[in-house]
């Protein structure tokens, strides 16, 4: 489950700006094509938009690497492009995570952060198309993982070594978005922990293939919203690219127009949440015995000397597109963009990488996690670790956070008596913290004839401001008289000087639109806040 709370006024840190959908394309080796990006961006230049990110493909064995890893790098940066780089490997994941070419890849990592440690960064996609029957280290999902996070692992050491902080690499997971049955990416998958960026290949082939599955005009529909439905499934709080795509110009049956399907597909792609990166393959080549209806297979986006083609440049140059650029250098790119992913501790708690974040999304699971890391909560299930984030909070639960908030994770109350409340005897669970939270004044219960504490009743949000503020200032604390300051709480209401108090102390913002939502109830997540703020935990 993602974690957030756009609407209920807790995280001051929400983002004010969506971040911008980067613009890639692959031009061949950088080293010495890096040139027909800038072309591209002359031809995009009166939209006021350009390219972010060049694309590459490299070995993992590449020949001459104290050459060519530094200068397909600094061809791409030089430029004023990050690059990302798709490490290929003619092997088996078996054989790589065996450690048959930890050599050759310990190599190419040392001269990476060589490069790196001059304050440069790229995104590194370690064997793309990984669930692809067409790749030589396809196969075994469980040899994939172990795979990278081999490679993943040895790229760490070269770092560490020349002192290069982690966040000089953004880790790319980039499947096949189609697969064969069995082959779904989902079972690739390495984990939260191990991706920064999560992403997919898709191509519109068109008419150039032989036959079906492969002969047909792809939309949006087909290649990109079906697994970016299950890549956001599958990794919620990630950002998600494009990491391969393009079209032919070569309708089936009369039907496909490049033109449209390059603004189409553009324009649904920018609109879709957490979609940050689309890198285009911009490839005229020779031949392609994949594709014989089409001699010369022309994915070009843009023909220099040429207008074409113009559906992609309508699409960038719509102002209601969050199309932008970030320099390779810029704090938006290193703040933002190349975050540290924060680790993931309750399986239904996903942290929201920065440059995932939608406007005015905020992110609640670090307000969950210091709560966890306080020892005042071990979550709602232990197998897997759950911290339950949209569950209510009962009165009984209430006791036990408040009196840990106020007096640490190890108090433990006295036994109980079973004499304080009719509805709490001794045989209870969390009996004695609710005897004890009312000895100390913050609570008189739910009644007082007879005298009861209603123990699985929710909490209230109005009773949470009570609760709160007594527990924090002890039982004979009055706050000021209130003054009108939420829309749904009159001055009138008991809760109110709680309330407006609660939120002059910078613990609640209320619940959005200028309201606090008085008499809902108190989730999990909006508990953390709360607690943590409250008692600074």
């Amino acid at each position: 489950m993602l974690v957030v709370a756009g609407a209920i006024g807790l995280m001051p840190t929400a983002v004010g700006a969506e971040p911008f959908v980067l613009l890639g394309l692959y031009p061949g080796a950088l080293q010495s094509e890096a040139n027909q990006i800038q072309e591209v961006d002359a031809w995009l230049a009166p939209t006021g938009h350009r390219f972010t990110i060049a694309g590459d493909f490299m070995d993992l064995e590449f020949p001459n690497p104290s050459f060519n890893v530094p200068a397909e790098l600094n061809g791409a940066w030089n430029a004023g492009y990050v690059p990302f780089v798709n490490l290929l490997a003619n092997r088996t994941s078996a054989q790589i995570a065996s450690g048959q070419i930890d050599a050759a890849i310990s190599t190419w990592a040392g001269y990476f952060a060589t490069w790196a440690s001059a304050g440069k960064r790229a995104f590194l996609a370690p064997l793309p198309e990984m669930n692809g029957n067409w790749t030589p280290y396809y196969g075994n999902p469980a040899d994939f993982i172990a795979a990278y996070r081999h490679i993943r692992a040895l790229f760490a050491a070269a770092l560490h070594a020349k002192n290069v902080p982690a966040s000089a690499i953004s880790w790319v997971f980039v499947p096949n978005g189609w697969s064969l049955p069995g082959d779904e990416f989902e079972r690739f998958y390495p984990g939260h922990n191990d991706v920064d960026i999560v992403g997919f290949s898709g191509y519109n082939y068109g008419g150039c293939p032989a036959d079906a599955p492969w002969l047909r005009w792809e939309t949006f529909d087909t290649i990109f919203g079906p697994y970016l439905d299950r890549m956001s499934a599958m990794a919620p709080g990630k950002p998600i690219f494009i990491t391969q795509t393009g079209v032919l110009d070569k309708p089936v049956s009369g039907v496909g127009d490049k033109d449209e399907w390059l603004q189409d597909s553009y324009t649904r792609l920018a609109a879709y949440p957490r979609l940050r990166g689309i890198l285009y393959f911009n490839f005229a080549l020779p031949s392609d015995p994949g594709l014989p209806n089409c001699p010369n297979p022309d994915f070009r986006l843009h023909i220099p000397g040429t207008t074409q083609w113009q559906g992609f440049r309508n699409a960038v140059a719509d102002p209601t597109l969050n199309f932008g650029y970030w320099a390779p250098g810029s704090a938006e790119m290193s703040q933002i963009v190349f975050a540290a992913t924060a680790p993931l501790i309750f399986a239904d708690v996903f942290p929201i990488h920065p440059f995932a974040a939608e406007a005015g999304e905020a992110d609640l699971s670090s307000w969950i996690y210091a709560l966890y890391r306080s020892g005042v909560t071990t979550g709602c299930d232990t197998n897997p670790l759950r911290f339950c984030p949209a569950g209510t909070v009962t009165r009984a639960q209430m006791a036990v956070f408040l009196l840990k908030g106020m007096r640490g994770a190890g108090y433990q109350p006295p036994a109980a008596t079973g004499t304080m409340f009719t509805d709490v005897p001794v045989s209870l669970p969390f009996a004695n913290w609710i005897e004890q939270l009312a000895r100390e004044g913050a609570t008189g219960g739910c009644s007082t004839s007879p005298p009861q504490y209603c123990p699985a009743a929710s909490v209230t949000r109005g009773q949470m401001a009570i609760f709160l503020l007594r527990a924090k200032h002890g039982v004979g604390y009055q706050p000021p008289a209130a003054t009108g300051m939420f829309a749904d709480v009159p001055v009138t209401s008991n809760f109110a000087p709680w309330i407006e108090r609660l939120a002059a102390e910078g613990i609640t913002g209320g619940c959005g639109g200028g309201s606090y939502c008085p008499n809902a109830s108190v989730t999990r997540q909006e508990m953390a806040v709360f607690l943590v703020r409250a008692f600074n935990l």
